[in-house]
């Protein structure tokens, strides 16, 4: 069965993220690429949001979770898929949905910018995907990043 995948529901442009959020997404985008996917989905979103130090990685710390050991682990489950490097990649429905609600975390704090610290959240709620919040299975659970 073939899943239809598309972008997010709205274009986010750079004035909408913060730098370190803009700096994430090009590790979601070269994840997906160099693993040949043909989307993102909520893995590359977690891989891309623990590449580097920033607020989500802050937040897993503060909740007693290793970033390195997330990222690791997400990495280590990304698949090479068949697809060509596309321009454009479509989301997934579950990684889309973990961004509109990055995007109201962000706008409910008054925030002027999503924060890479919102995604990590959207995931957290969204709690479906392809293992899109690994730290469930430490035993701090995904409760300490509810909003």
């Amino acid at each position: 069965m073939q899943q239809r995948f598309h972008a997010p529901h709205k274009r986010y442009g750079p004035e909408e993220m913060s730098p370190e959020l803009r700096e994430a997404m090009t590790h979601v985008k070269r994840a997906a690429v160099q693993h040949r996917n043909n989307h993102i989905g909520t893995e590359h979103l977690l891989f891309g949001l623990t590449a580097e130090p920033d607020s989500a990685t802050r937040l897993l710390e503060s909740a007693g979770v290793s970033p390195s050991d997330v990222h690791d682990d997400v990495g280590a489950r990304l698949t090479m898929g068949a697809s060509q490097a596309a321009e454009r990649i479509d989301w997934t429905p579950y990684s889309r949905k973990a961004i509109a609600l990055a995007e109201a975390r962000s706008e409910e704090a008054g925030a002027g910018r999503i924060g890479c610290d919102d995604p990590l959240f959207g995931l957290a709620l969204v709690g479906r995907g392809s293992r899109p919040v690994s730290w469930r299975t430490r035993d701090s659970g995904p409760e300490p990043l509810r909003p």
